[in-house]
């Protein structure tokens, strides 16, 4: 995998579901995530920074919203980014215009 961002990473979660004329609403009803060598996203809940830490006292959880991307993985470095679905489906859409107009 070679993604150039985080936020490319997100975008590439929820491509092929935009692109096929998924809602945003029922990509976020569906909770969705991935992950996978060295990468990790979802849609709401929660991301857990370990900081490999092995005492859970002093890991730092982040809520996420259901409107919110999460990237809690990428590159194998633990991370916390958050994007929001609306913003990252609109970009997808415009990209696929591009595209079609070629």
């Amino acid at each position: 995998m070679n993604y150039t961002s985080p936020r490319e990473f997100a975008k590439s979660m929820l491509a092929p579901y935009i692109e096929r004329g998924d809602s945003v609403e029922s990509i976020i009803a569906g909770h969705m995530g991935v992950g996978g060598g060295g990468y990790s996203a979802h849609v709401g809940g929660y991301v857990v920074k370990t900081n490999k830490d092995p005492d859970m006292r002093k890991w730092k959880s982040t809520a996420i919203k259901s409107t919110e991307v999460a990237v809690s993985e990428f590159a194998g470095q633990e991370v916390c980014h958050i994007f929001n679905i609306y913003e990252l489906a609109q970009e997808i859409k415009n990209k696929t215009k591009q595209l079609t107009l070629i």
